[in-house]
């Protein structure tokens, strides 16, 4: 198997981890890791 296609082969399995993992979860977790990540909206 060449090193490009196991890379492929992981990234796909762990991007199906995640999606299961946020239909398990309800995808409240992702959202807030999204939410954590992003900066804070700068005040006017």
């Amino acid at each position: 198997m060449s090193p490009r296609r196991c890379a492929s082969l992981v990234a796909l399995l762990v991007l199906f981890a995640a999606a299961a993992w946020t239909i398990v979860d309800g995808g409240d977790h992702w959202v807030r890791v999204v939410l954590e990540r992003r900066p804070p909206p700068a005040d006017r």
